[in-house]
């Protein structure tokens, strides 16, 4: 066998490969969303939840696409380029979250009621928009699988129509994920700090909602 038919037969496997590695990521996204929305859940009565997620993988993305360059379309490089964009934003996020859980902590522990209040809603915030990066990414990884061949994305067309809705969905969503914090309280969860031992933060009132 010659090397440029090996060449070729190894950009055609990396290809499959990289398909592959997506349709693993599919699965961990799922599970990854739904850990996400405890945590947007717990932070809308409250609370902060220090236990960290586990990054997202791509070591085949990231050592074999340079091989199945060539063997990709325009549409396919660009919609694995964005994928893997968003996974490397979300893993480099995920560094920092044992920082940002542990200042949060701290500021709220020596804060006024009022501070709280504010640094609760900014927490809030924060995972709300982790969130929103997850459902956003579990988006393009799904339509990047449904469209292996062309998964090209227009402007302004009907695959941005369809984006848009789904951004709209998960803004309901989390309204939803909020609004539910009404009818439970902070001691139906449990909390992890960093090292294991069990927390929640100070007494800010009764976290009962009425």
């Amino acid at each position: 066998m010659t090397d440029a038919c090996k060449f070729l037969i190894a950009g055609y496997r990396h290809k499959r490969g990289m398909l592959q590695e997506l349709e693993d990521m599919s699965g961990q996204l799922a599970r990854l969303e739904l850990s996400l929305r405890r945590q947007l859940h717990i932070a809308a009565l409250g609370g902060v939840e220090a236990s960290s997620e586990v990054r997202l993988f791509n070591l085949y993305f990231q050592n074999y696409y340079k091989d199945a360059f060539k063997r990709l379309s325009n549409s396919q490089r660009l919609s694995y380029q964005l994928i893997h964009g968003l996974v490397d934003a979300f893993n480099r996020d995920l560094e920092l979250f044992p920082q940002y859980v542990r200042a949060v902590v701290e500021q709220i522990q020596t804060s006024s009621p009022d501070e709280r209040e504010r640094l609760g809603r900014l927490w809030v915030d924060r995972m709300a928009a982790t969130y929103t990066s997850i459902r956003t990414l579990q988006w393009h990884v799904a339509y990047h699988l449904d469209n292996k061949a062309n998964p090209a994305l227009d402007l302004l067309g009907p695959t941005h129509k369809t984006y848009a809705e789904y951004q709209k969905t998960i803004d309901g969503d989390i309204k939803k994920i909020v609004e539910s914090s009404k009818t439970t309280s902070l001691a139906d969860f449990q909390f992890e700090t960093g090292i294991g031992d069990r927390m929640t933060l100070p007494d800010r009132g009764s976290d009962k909602k009425e």
